[in-house]
C-alpha cells in the first residue's frame, strides 16, 4: 500500500545489523579487512553484501582495472550527499558508492593522512576522471545529473552514459511525487536495501544507526542501480513505447541540464540591491495607501486581520468561507477589486512582496562563491506533463509580462564581452492543438500565418478581421488558451469579466467554428476512460486514474488533465528535443556560445558577438525543424545586453 516511511522505520535496523565504521573515517590502516554488514539472512542469500572502502590512490587504481575489465561502472551518491549545498558549490560528495559488476565499493573522499583533504580529493579525482571519460565504459546509476555537473566543473567530459534509473522511473510513472532507488530495487529486483537517509524523520538522520544504514545504502545502491536494474526497467519502457523517448530525449537531457546548471547565469548585484530598495519603498507606499483606505493600520499579510477589515469594517460581501473564517485568497480579492479599491491594493502588495522575497531578498545568498553566478536547479522528474521546472531560485516564475517582471529580469546579465540571445516558440501549444485535432480552419490560419486570435475573434463575433478590436481579440485569446485547459463557462467568465451565459455562448461559438477541436477533446476523455492514460506526440504517457471518480469535481479535473496533457506535454517534448539537438551542435561545431536557461517555451543563450548570426541561424533551424507538424513551428529571436532586453 506504499506506506514507505512506516516500512523503513520497521525494517532499517534489521537490515543494517552490526556494521563497523572505523574504516569509513579515512584514517584506517592500509590493509584492513573490508567490513561486512550483517544483513538479513534472506538478503545475504540473494546478494554478496561485502564491500570494500576505497581510501587510497592504489585502491582506486586497482578498482579502475576492474572497471576497464568489466566495461561498466555504476556510480551512486544517494540524495542527501548531493543536495544543493554540494552541487551549488561544486563539492565532490564525501562518500559515494561505486560498482564494476558484481561487487560494491565505497569511495571515501575525506581521507587526510599525509596530504590535505583537498589535495587528496584532487588525487582521487585525477584517477577517477579517466574512467568517466572512457566511452568504452558504460555508465549506469540513479539521479546522475549531479555527476555530470561535477564533471563539467572539473573539466571532464563524461561519456558512455547508458541508463539513469530515476529518469526511467519518472517516464514510467510521471505522477509520483518522489522517486527512490530502494523502491525500484524492491519492485524490479525483489532485493532489500536500507532506505535513503532522506526518508527518515529529520531527528533520526544523525543517529549512529542511520549513519550505518546510509553507508550500506550507498554501496548496495551502486551495485543494484547497474545493468540488472537497467535491463528490467528498459523492458518496461519498451513495453509502454517509451524507450525511444528515453534514449533520444530524456537521457540526453540529463547532460544538457547539468551543463546549464554548471554554467549558471550572471547577475548585476548592484542593480539587484537598488531594485530591492525600490521594491521596499513601493511596498511601504502601498501599506500607507491601505491604512488610509481602511482607516487604521493592520498587518496586510494577516488573513485574519484583512478579513476583519474587508468584511466587518468595510462591510464587503464575503465570497467564500473556510474553516477559519472568510477567505481572503487571490480569487476572492480579484472578485472584490471591482467594488472597492482596497482588494486591488492588497493584490498589488502581495505581488511586490512575493517578487521581493523570492528573488531580491535572497539574491546574494544564492550567488555561487566560486563562480559569482546563480546556478538554478532544473528538475527533470517533477511535472507530470514532461515540462521542466526550476528551483533555488525558480527562474521560471519571474513574470514575463508587465513592468515588474521586466525589472527583475534586468538584473540577469551575461558575462562581460557576451550577449544574451533569447529564442521563443510562438503559440506552440495552439499549433500543437491544430496538429493533434486536425481542425482544417485552425491549420489554415497557421499555414497562412494569420493572427490566430484575430481570426478566432472574427469567426466568433461575426465581423471581418479588420473590424476586430483589441477587446474582442483578448476575449478570443482567452477562449483559445482556455480551451487547451478544458476551461468551463464559469472559469472563462471569471477570467474575462463577462457573464457566465455570455461565456457559455463564446465556447459554443468557438466549437462551431473549430468542430475538430471539440472532437479531439471528447476523444481524449473517451480514450483516457478506456486506457487509463493519455499520450503526447512522442508517446509520453500520463496516467489519469481519477477519470472514473464518482466525485464530479475530481472527475472534472481529470477530464481537463486528459485534454491538456497531450498538448502541453507535446510542447514540452518539442522544446526538449530541440535543446538536445542545439546542445549537440554547439559542441560539435566548437562554438563558444552556450545555452544557459530554459523558461517554458523560451531558451536563453549566452553568446559572443562574433557568433551571433551563426547561432541565430542554428537555433532557428533546430527549433523550427525539430518536428514536422501539419502547421509550421515559428520562433522569435532577440539579442540584448540583459534578460530584460531580449
Amino acid at each position: 500500500m506504499e506506506f514507505h516511511s512506516l516500512l523503513n522505520r520497521l525494517t532499517r535496523f534489521e537490515q543494517v545489523g552490526s556494521l563497523e565504521l572505523e574504516h569509513t573515517t579515512g584514517h584506517g590502516a592500509p590493509g584492513q579487512e573490508p567490513f561486512q554488514p550483517e544483513l538479513s539472512v534472506e538478503t545475504n542469500q540473494r546478494l554478496p553484501c561485502e564491500f570494500e572502502v576505497i581510501d587510497s590512490e592504489d585502491k582506486l587504481k586497482a578498482f579502475s582495472m576492474q572497471v576497464l575489465k568489466a566495461g561498466q561502472l555504476s556510480v551512486y551518491a544517494g540524495r542527501n550527499n548531493i543536495d544543493s549545498q554540494v552541487t551549488k558549490h561544486f563539492l565532490w560528495p564525501e562518500v559515494m558508492g561505486v560498482s564494476a559488476g558484481d561487487r560494491p565499493y565505497l569511495v571515501d573522499f575525506r581521507h587526510a593522512g599525509r596530504v590535505s583533504s583537498q589535495d587528496y580529493q584532487e588525487i582521487m579525482w585525477n584517477q577517477f576522471g579517466p574512467l568517466l571519460e572512457n566511452p568504452k565504459v558504460k555508465k549506469f546509476g540513479f539521479d546522475q545529473k549531479w555527476l555530470y555537473t561535477m564533471c563539467f566543473h572539473k573539466g571532464i567530459h563524461l561519456s558512455g552514459f547508458e541508463f539513469d534509473a530515476m529518469v526511467a522511473a519518472y517516464l514510467l510513472d510521471p505522477t509520483r511525487t518522489t522517486y527512490w532507488l530502494d523502491d525500484l530495487v524492491k519492485n524490479y529486483l525483489a532485493e532489500d536495501m536500507p532506505a535513503s537517509i532522506d526518508r527518515l524523520p529529520k531527528a533520526e538522520r544523525s543517529t549512529e544507526e542511520a549513519r550505518k544504514a546510509h553507508l550500506v545504502h550507498l554501496a548496495k545502491g551502486a551495485l543494484l542501480s547497474g545493468p540488472r536494474l537497467a535491463r528490467e526497467m528498459k523492458a518496461d519502457l519498451e513495453k509502454q513505447g517509451l524507450w525511444d523517448l528515453a534514449r533520444e530525449v530524456e537521457f540526453p537531457m540529463i547532460e544538457v541540464l547539468a551543463s546549464m546548471e554548471a554554467l549558471g547565469i550572471g547577475v548585476d548585484i548592484e542593480k539587484g540591491r537598488a531594485l530591492r530598495n525600490q521594491f521596499a519603498q513601493m511596498l511601504s507606499e502601498l501599506e500607507k495607501d491601505a491604512y488610509e483606505i481602511a482607516g487604521e493600520e493592520f498587518n496586510l499579510g494577516s488573513p485574519k486581520q484583512l478579513s476583519r477589515i474587508l468584511f466587518e469594517k468595510l462591510n464587503l460581501t464575503p465570497v467564500k468561507k473556510t474553516k477559519t473564517g472568510y477567505s481572503t485568497d487571490a480569487e476572492v480579492l480579484e472578485t472584490l477589486r471591482s467594488v472597492h479599491p482596497l482588494p486591488g491594493i492588497i493584490l498589488e502588495h502581495r505581488h511586490y512582496a512575493k517578487l521581493k522575497s523570492t528573488y531580491l531578498d535572497v539574491l546574494e545568498s544564492v550567488i555561487n562563491p566560486v563562480t559569482g553566478r546563480i546556478h538554478s536547479t532544473f528538475n527533470q522528474t517533477v511535472t507530470a506533463t514532461g515540462r521542466l521546472s526550476s528551483a533555488e531560485p525558480n527562474l521560471q516564475n519571474i513574470p514575463v509580462r508587465g513592468d515588474l517582471g521586466k525589472l527583475i529580469r534586468s538584473i540577469f546579465v551575461p558575462e562581460p564581452g557576451r550577449l544574451f540571445l533569447a529564442s521563443d516558440y510562438s503559440q506552440i501549444e495552439l499549433r500543437v492543438m491544430a496538429h493533434i485535432s486536425e481542425d482544417p480552419s485552425m491549420i489554415a490560419a497557421f499555414r497562412h500565418r494569420e493572427d490566430i486570435h484575430k481570426k478566432t475573434a472574427s469567426e466568433m463575433f461575426g465581423v471581418s478581421q479588420d473590424q476586430v478590436t483589441s477587446e474582442l481579440r483578448d476575449k478570443a485569446k482567452a477562449v483559445n488558451f482556455g480551451v487547451i485547459y478544458g476551461i468551463s463557462d464559469f472559469g472563462l467568465a471569471r477570467n474575462t469579466g463577462v457573464s457566465r451565459e455570455e461565456a457559455r455562448k463564446f465556447i459554443e461559438t468557438y466549437f462551431n467554428r473549430y468542430p475538430m477541436v471539440k472532437e479531439y477533446m471528447d476523444n481524449m476523455i473517451t480514450g483516457a476512460r478506456r486506457t487509463g492514460y493519455v499520450t503526447t506526440i512522442l508517446g509520453r504517457r500520463r496516467p489519469i486514474p481519477d477519470i472514473h471518480s464518482r466525485l464530479r469535481t475530481v472527475r472534472g479535473f481529470a477530464e481537463r488533465t486528459a485534454i491538456n496533457t497531450p498538448i502541453q506535454g507535446s510542447a514540452a517534448d518539442i522544446i526538449k528535443l530541440a535543446m538536445v539537438r542545439i546542445y549537440k551542435r554547439l559542441s560539435q561545431e566548437r562554438l563558444s556560445s552556450r545555452m544557459i536557461l530554459q523558461v517554458h517555451d523560451e531558451l536563453i543563450f549566452e553568446i559572443i558577438p562574433s557568433e551571433k548570426e551563426r547561432v541565430k541561424q542554428m537555433v532557428r533551424q533546430e527549433m523550427e525543424g525539430v518536428m514536422e507538424l501539419s502547421v509550421p513551428l515559428e520562433v522569435e529571436i532577440d539579442v540584448g545586453a540583459s534578460w530584460y532586453h531580449v
